[in-house]
């Protein structure tokens, strides 16, 4: 899970299992706290746990969180598929991890990495959802 939360900024967390409910709601806390004083516009997909009557209650309680869902199987239009395209394709080509471990610390790292260059969150960012209006 990642999520763009302004320009030049990449909030993200890995896990090692399926995420359900309760990772969504804690990230979205994460992202509240992060911006303590500001409206958030956040993006998901219809995945079920960001859909999921749990979560949907946990929004719905929140003043400043406004979330829009993408349609149905629209990975063109979502902005995480391209941080994580850019990640596997780009960052960890070629990786020489030879554990689970290690490829979590390397993607950790690669990840901490790409939320610290603006100009490639945005380039990705065009690619997505930019580009996809004209395309």
């Amino acid at each position: 899970m990642s999520a763009i939360s302004k320009p030049g900024h990449l909030l993200f967390r890995l896990h090692e299992k399926r995420i359900a409910s309760d990772e969504v709601i804690d990230f979205l806390g994460q992202m509240l706290a992060y911006h303590p004083h500001r409206h958030l516009v956040v993006v998901m997909d219809q995945a079920p746990p960001h859909v999921s009557k749990k979560t949907m209650g946990y929004i719905e309680q929140q003043r400043r969180l406004h979330v829009f869902h993408l349609p149905k199987y629209s990975p063109d239009w979502n902005p995480d598929e391209k941080v994580w395209n850019h990640l596997k394709h780009q960052e960890l080509k070629a990786h020489q991890a030879k554990t689970k471990e290690e490829l979590k610390i390397l993607a950790m790292q690669k990840l901490q990495g790409m939320s610290q260059n603006p100009r490639l969150l945005r380039g990705l960012f065009f690619r997505c959802c930019v580009a996809n209006l004209f395309g």
